[in-house]
């Protein structure tokens, strides 16, 4: 078996082609994967977290309500103006999202979802969960000896 590497830059990204031959046999790959550099996101940008559930099927729900807090025990606060609606009556699964954009630097906040019924029974609907916290620039240690 006989192996031979190439490397080539085009528009800002590496390929590497890789062909190994064997007995009548020439088999090639390609790796590629790109060099530039990201942008930084610009310093005014919102910071946000984004709530994601899904439902294998529905029954008689109107809807979802989003609930946040900064301990993990609470209090918690809605912060759903209106219900992210439902989808009634469906064996259909479905996926549901709500974007928080009311979120501090270095803050860390908890979550939950409440479904709403058509006859307005409120029932928590996922566990409490904990959010990545947004704004702040990683720290570094510096240890010193005596």
């Amino acid at each position: 078996m006989r192996n031979a590497q190439q490397w080539r830059r085009q528009n800002n990204s590496m390929t590497m082609w890789l062909r190994v031959f064997m007995v009548g046999v020439c088999l090639e790959f390609a790796f590629a994967f790109s060099v530039q550099a990201q942008p930084a996101p610009p310093a005014s940008e919102p910071l946000q977290n984004v709530i994601r559930w899904s439902t294998a099927s529905e029954v008689d729900n109107f809807g979802f309500d989003v609930y946040r807090a900064e301990q993990e025990d609470g209090p918690f606060t809605r912060i759903t103006q209106q219900p992210v609606p439902g989808a009634g009556t469906s064996d259909e699964p479905a996926r549901y999202e709500y974007t928080d954009t009311t979120i501090k630097p270095g803050v860390q906040y908890y979550y939950y979802v409440e479904s709403i019924s058509m006859s307005g029974v409120r029932e928590k609907f996922t566990p409490t969960f904990k959010a990545r916290i947004k704004g702040t620039l990683p720290t570094t240690a510096r240890l010193e000896g005596k």
